[in-house]
């Protein structure tokens, strides 16, 4: 079981320098870094819930791919902490947010990107989502069928959250749609 600890810990390890890596030098940030005069962290959650479009994921854009790696990248955080340090979701999450919020700071003040609640909260759900997966498939008996379980897990769930976002945006977009056309 300790080898097993081990190998987990140098994943977490290099997933974290990976996601850290996006976060901070991906993308042209360091160069786009110069251009930045002020520290900008957008506070208000507004559109924590915006998901690319199904079709906007088959034609490359960076928009699509920072609104899926938003969510989709922070999943394996979900089962790998867990598995090194066994925790109650709420203590779980608790962390992982302020985690989070740390990393959008430090991004802010670096001028490496902007401090986004937005973000940490679709990260958060990335990482909830994970947890989630991982806890439906830690009760089975073999490691390969709590990996195929927490797997499948995580694709469904993740299906879900991307199909309530989808409603959500839908009915919020019609309801601004409909205020626009009132005060017209």
């Amino acid at each position: 079981m300790a080898k097993i600890r081990k190998v987990i810990l140098i994943i977490t390890i290099l997933y974290t320098v990976l996601i850290l890596y996006f976060m901070f030098f991906a993308f042209g940030r360091i160069g786009a870094s110069h251009q930045i005069t002020e520290y900008e962290f957008i506070f208000t959650p507004l559109d924590f819930y915006h998901v690319p479009d199904l079709p906007d994921l088959f034609r490359f854009s960076l928009m699509a791919l920072f609104g899926f790696g938003n969510f989709a990248a922070f999943i394996p955080f979900g089962f790998l902490i867990p598995m090194l340090f066994p925790m109650r979701y709420v203590r779980f999450i608790t962390l992982f947010f302020l985690s989070i919020m740390v990393v959008e700071t430090v991004q802010m003040l670096t001028y490496l990107g902007s401090g986004d609640i937005n973000d940490a909260i679709q990260n958060s759900i990335g990482a909830s989502i994970g947890y989630a997966a991982y806890k439906l498939g830690s009760n089975a008996k073999t490691m390969m069928k709590q990996l195929v379980i927490s797997g499948f897990s995580a694709l469904f769930i993740f299906a879900v959250v991307w199909g309530c976002c989808e409603v959500i945006e839908t009915a919020l977009t019609k309801k601004k749609d409909r205020s626009l056309q009132s005060t017209k």
